[in-house]
Parts: structure tokens; C-alpha cells; sequence
């Protein structure tokens, strides 16, 4: 098994060094390096799951184990190239918000709409993985890269985007990655519970007992309850830098973000009725009073004028929103 990975990984970093770094091989090397890398991680995970026969050789099942190796390899770093461009991306429109306007004299390098074609072959990975191999494991990185891809599309976004009088207007990026990241965490929570439940019934027609480990998709509390801390700093900035009304009205805003930090919040209570854990149970506690808090800006008239004016009817929304919440936990 170890010759045959080490030859297909070989063959995957010659492919990857042809299309980037030899002349003609890419005009721009980043993008050209995951989309080899990404296409190359489906293409090792259709070869291993050609290998789907009731009897197998000692050969083909040590080929179809080098190529699922090589097919993880290059997800491994075609995802570590997609993480450095998206957090690249993120840092310059964190700067642009400080600064007010388009950073006109610096761009996020090999940021662009192709990201989303590799994340989608890298998800083509995983779930062949996960129809042929049956491994749960591949369920929480598909659940990244879902997130990735949401997180890809918001910051795609351009911070803003100019008027015809020359005036900015900031785009609902961040509104967009905190409805996407909520379905995301409420999605496979439910899909677990389903599998949960599914498992039970058929161990009971069996007459037979189910344990929690049995139907347990690994990964999946931490990864909802890193994707909820991104969600609270997220909400955060959402509500400190809402979009333009040309976008989205602040009331809606507020209600999408409400709706969405309530089911998030949920979604982690849901995870700790299985099994307790404390971290996971502030963090549920900390979104459901971020989609209170949400809820009472929602409340605000609609005519309180541009941020300035509205500064103090926000901040108090959010003291009353805090203080009954806090009665309510405490």
C-alpha cells in the first residue's frame, strides 16, 4: 500500500507542479494549484470506489487504500490554500470596513469565484466517500467545506460597491454568511438526529439495544460548536456594521439574524441533550440571547436615520435584550 500512495502522490504533485510552474501552465498558480489539487481528490475517490467488488485481491484493496490516501492528500492541501485565500479575504474586508471604502491600492490575491469550483470537488470527494466507504468520518469535513463554500460566496461579495454619485454602499456579506452558516449547523444537527432515530427504531425491531457511539457522526459537536462561535463574532459584526438600506432594510436585518442565531442556538441545545457538555451549552445559551437581542432592534422604528442616530436606540435594545436574558439563564 505504501509504494502504490507513494506513487499516486507522485503522479498528483507532478500534476499540480506541471500546472502551475512550468511555462504555459497557469496564468494565475494559486488558482490553477486548486484546481488541479481539488480535481485530483475526486478523481483518487472515484478510483477507490471503483474498487466496490464482494471479493477482492490483496492488490486491488492495497490500490484502492493508496489512492483514498492520495484523494486525502490532495483535499488536505488543496483546502489548506483555499483556508489562507479565504482568511487573506477576510483580513481585507475587515480593513476596508475600518477604512470606510475600497482599498483601492491592495486586492485579496487569487480570490475569486473559481474557489467555489474546488470546494464543490472537494465535497464530490467526500461524498463518494461517504456513499461507497460508509465512513461517517468524511461527515464533519463535508460539513466544513459546506460552510467553506457559504463562507466563499459572502466574501466573493465586494465590501462595497460604488454609486453613480461616487457615495459607498456596503454589501450584506456578513448577513449572507450567517443565514448560510446557521442552516449549515441546524441541517446536520437534524441529520444526526434523524440517523439517531432511525438507528433506535431498527435496533428495537431487532430487539436489539443502540448505543450513542453507534449512530454518532464524529466531529460533528465540535464542528458545530466552532461554526457557532463564528456565528457569535459574525452577529457581532452584523450588528456593529449593518449593510446599506439599498440592500436590506435594518429591520429585516435584524430578524434574519434573529431567526438565524435562534436556530443555531437550538441546534446546540439539541447536540447537549445527547450529551452534556458545558462549553456547548454557553454557546447555545450566548446565541439564543444574540437572537433576543436581535429581536428587540428588530422592535426599533425604521426611520431613526443613518448609525449615528440610531447608536443609542441600538445600544439600549440591546441592555434591555441582555438584562432579560440574563434574569432568564440566571
Amino acid at each position: 500500500m505504501k509504494s502504490w500512495a507513494v506513487f499516486f502522490i507522485s503522479i498528483s504533485a507532478g500534476l499540480i507542479v506541471s500546472c502551475v510552474w512550468l511555462p504555459g501552465g497557469g496564468a494565475r498558480p494559486v488558482e490553477s494549484a486548486c484546481e488541479v489539487a481539488s480535481g485530483l481528490a475526486c478523481a483518487w475517490s472515484m478510483m477507490a470506489m471503483a474498487d466496490r467488488g464482494t471479493r477482492r485481491s490483496f492488490r486491488r484493496a492495497a490500490i484502492a487504500a493508496a489512492a483514498r490516501f492520495s484523494s486525502i492528500w490532495c483535499g488536505v492541501l488543496c483546502g489548506v490554500v483555499l483556508v489562507y485565500l479565504l482568511v487573506i479575504r477576510a483580513v481585507e474586508a475587515l480593513l476596508e470596513v475600518g477604512h470606510g471604502a475600497p482599498l483601492a491600492t491592495w486586492t485579496a490575491p487569487g480570490f475569486g469565484w473559481h474557489g467555489l469550483r474546488s470546494i464543490g470537488k472537494l465535497a464530490a470527494a467526500c461524498a463518494i466517500g461517504l456513499l461507497t466507504a460508509r465512513d461517517r468520518r468524511v461527515i464533519a469535513p463535508l460539513m466544513w467545506l459546506t460552510a467553506m463554500g457559504v463562507l466563499w460566496t459572502a466574501a466573493a461579495l465586494p465590501t462595497f460597491v460604488v454609486h453613480a454619485d461616487g457615495t459607498y454602499a456596503r454589501t450584506p456579506g456578513v448577513l449572507i454568511a450567517i443565514v448560510g452558516l446557521s442552516l449549515i449547523v441546524g441541517g446536520f444537527t437534524r441529520g444526526q438526529w434523524l440517523a439517531r432515530a432511525g438507528g433506535r427504531r431498527r435496533a428495537a425491531m431487532e430487539g436489539g439495544a443502540a448505543t450513542e457511539q453507534e449512530h454518532e457522526w464524529p466531529g460533528l459537536r465540535q464542528s458545530a460548536g466552532a461554526l457557532g462561535v463564528l456565528l457569535v463574532l459574525l452577529i457581532g459584526l452584523q450588528t456593529a456594521v449593518p449593510p446599506d438600506r439599498g440592500w436590506v432594510s435594518p429591520r429585516w436585518a435584524a430578524v434574519m439574524t434573529a431567526v438565524a442565531a435562534l436556530l443555531a442556538g437550538t441546534a446546540c441545545f439539541h447536540t447537549t441533550a445527547w450529551r452534556w457538555s458545558a462549553n456547548l451549552a454557553d454557546l447555545a445559551m450566548g446565541l439564543v440571547t444574540l437572537a433576543a437581542g436581535s429581536a428587540a432592534v428588530a422592535l426599533l422604528p425604521a426611520d431613526a436615520g443613518g448609525l449615528d442616530a440610531q447608536f443609542p436606540l441600538v445600544f439600549n435594545a440591546w441592555m434591555i435584550a441582555l438584562g432579560l436574558m440574563s434574569g432568564m439563564w440566571g
